[in-house]
């Protein structure tokens, strides 16, 4: 059986010397095409300190600091949309590093002896910034993708951090407001399809409780899982872009665009930690900037 996809194709990258400009963005890909900006943040400090443990523990409180995770049934997939009872736990800092930027000896950090246990389950953590990691952020290109501002647990979207394991999955789902997802470290796959082809995605509805959440298990359907082709067989029409970041890279995503997300253990044949950083604007859902600062293992 066919593998990947038919209509599978890379996501338009902008060259690596050029200037990204308001005007470039407005004409050319605001609310119309996802595009990838390589390296507009390789500058931020983030790309390096965020590699350093002490800096992370320090920065979230320290590591006897009690954080809420998501977790997962399957240890695998996240949902997009979770429910606090029923999909989180509360753990150390130090154990949720554990599970997440560390859990892979050599690599970013190593596990401390007796933390296999915290290894062995994968884990999404959501947090407020701190200052310390705010400081460790530089600015996006001003008048570009629009200043922050209103933030707060009052406004969708309002600017966090997120942590992950390696391994997770994010699955095919669209958001209402503009994303803008920045790797701070590693690299990541991203998968995303337009708000047109939504008929070809197998949605659920709002009273399923998986809502802006596609049916399709898009990574077995690509690797030609039966059931799943029998059970979808309209995803062959969907239009798919795909692309890998890398740290310092930026992707741009219109409201309402599908995406899918995977992080590790491979990525084009590397093993990856990513991160990503999506900025929040008031105003009309379709004008909302929804922004996130992310890192996984």
């Amino acid at each position: 059986m066919t593998t990947e996809h038919p209509n599978l194709s890379e996501m338009p990258r902008m060259p690596e010397e050029y200037e990204l400009t308001a005007t470039l963005f407005r004409t050319k890909y605001r609310s119309q095409m996802c595009v990838v900006f390589p390296r507009l943040l390789s500058s931020w400090p983030a790309c390096q300190r965020w590699a350093q443990r002490s800096h992370l523990e320090a920065a979230l409180g320290g590591p006897q600091a009690s954080v809420r995770v998501q977790t997962s049934p399957n240890n695998r997939v996240f949902n997009a949309v979770y429910h606090r009872s029923a999909d989180t736990d509360v753990v150390t800092v130090a154990s949720m590093l554990n599970a997440t930027l560390y859990a892979q000896n050599g690599r970013v950090g190593a596990v401390p002896t007796g933390a296999t246990q915290d290894v062995a389950r994968r884990l999404y953590c959501k947090l407020s910034l701190s200052a310390t990691l705010t400081a460790d952020m530089g600015a996006l290109p001003k008048g570009v993708f629009g200043e922050p501002k209103g933030l707060g647990p009052a406004v969708a979207g309002e600017t966090t951090f997120w942590v992950g394991s390696a391994g997770v999955v994010t699955p095919l789902h669209f958001d209402h407001c503009h994303t803008v997802i920045a790797q701070i470290v590693g690299r990541k796959r991203v998968i995303v399809s337009p708000l047109s082809d939504s008929e070809h995605l197998y949605p659920f509805s709002v009273a399923d409780g998986a809502a802006r959440t596609s049916r399709v298990d898009l990574h077995a359907w690509m690797a030609g899982d039966r059931m799943q082709r029998e059970a979808f067989p309209d995803v062959a029409h969907a239009r798919l872009l795909q692309c890998v970041i890398e740290p310092g890279d930026v992707v741009y995503i219109p409201p309402g665009w599908y995406v899918r997300a995977s992080s590790g253990p491979r990525v084009g044949g590397r093993r990856v930690t990513g991160g990503r950083w999506r900025a929040v604007r008031g105003g009309r859902p379709c004008d909302q900037w929804c922004a996130v600062v992310m890192a996984t293992g």
